[in-house]
Order: structure tokens, then C-alpha cells, then sequence
């Protein structure tokens, strides 16, 4: 599976925004630019977000694991012992999903850790759901 940096980096943006659009403090001030970041700011630090979070996907899939390189992409090889035609397909959308949710959670938890907390719990669930399906093995047919 190969991941685009710059297109998880723009899903993150896009959640930080929304997220920012509709959260005011106890003042009323909208918390916009608060919770955004600067064109400075983001590529570094989401950068390092998202790798940590590939990382993750390689040390909990490891047994599966047969190479990986990181760079403007990320590239995970997985055996697929699942047989499944999609299983490429699949497991790049649950680890592009989880690599943006704990992103966001990750980035959320310096400062809004209420708000953190919900993506935490969302980015582990997309965890779980990628091992569950990296790991099922269907029975053998009769």
C-alpha cells in the first residue's frame, strides 16, 4: 500500500477547519485560527504525525510486514494472506484513515484534549479494524 503524504495532509487540514469553523471559547470568539495551522507549521509537524502513525500500522502488522519506505510516500508491503482481489485497496483506506485520525488527535491533544479524545478513540478503532482484516483468514471451503 503506498500513502500520499500531501493527501493526508490535506484531509487533516480539511478536519482541523471544520473543527475550527464551529468552535467558539466561553468569550464567543470563534477558535478558527486557533486550531489551524500556519502554512509554516503544517508540513513539518503533520509530517511527523503521520509517520509516527505509519509506523504504528508497521509495528502492530509486523508479522505481515515484508518492507517499508518512507519519503513523499509511505509504503507498506503487507502480505496479503486473505486472498481477497481488493485487499491492496482496502488496507490503504483503513491506514490512510487511521493515519489521519490519530494525526489529528495527536495534534488536537496539545491544546484541546476534549476535542483529541474523540479522534483517539475513532483513530483506534480504524487501528483495530485494519488488523481485524489484515489477520482474518477465511475458512477453507468444502
Amino acid at each position: 500500500m503506498t500513502i500520499t503524504i500531501s493527501t493526508v495532509i490535506s484531509a487533516i487540514k480539511r478536519h482541523l477547519s471544520i473543527i475550527g469553523k464551529r468552535l467558539y471559547n466561553k468569550e464567543g470568539k470563534n477558535m478558527f485560527s486557533d486550531i489551524t495551522l500556519s502554512s509554516a507549521e503544517d508540513t513539518q509537524i503533520l509530517t511527523q504525525y503521520i509517520n509516527a502513525s505509519a509506523q504504528d500500522i508497521e509495528s502492530v502488522l509486523k508479522q505481515l510486514v515484508t518492507g517499508s519506505v518512507y519519503g513523499n510516500t509511505i509504503a507498506i508491503t503487507i502480505r496479503n494472506t486473505r486472498g481477497d482481489t481488493d485487499f491492496e485497496t482496502r488496507t490503504k483506506d483503513l491506514a490512510e484513515s487511521y493515519i489521519t485520525l490519530n494525526s489529528v488527535g495527536e495534534y488536537l491533544s496539545m491544546f484541546h484534549t476534549d476535542i483529541a479524545k474523540k479522534y483517539q478513540r475513532d483513530a483506534q478503532q480504524r487501528l483495530e479494524m485494519l488488523i481485524s482484516y489484515v489477520f482474518y483468514k477465511k475458512p477453507p471451503t468444502i
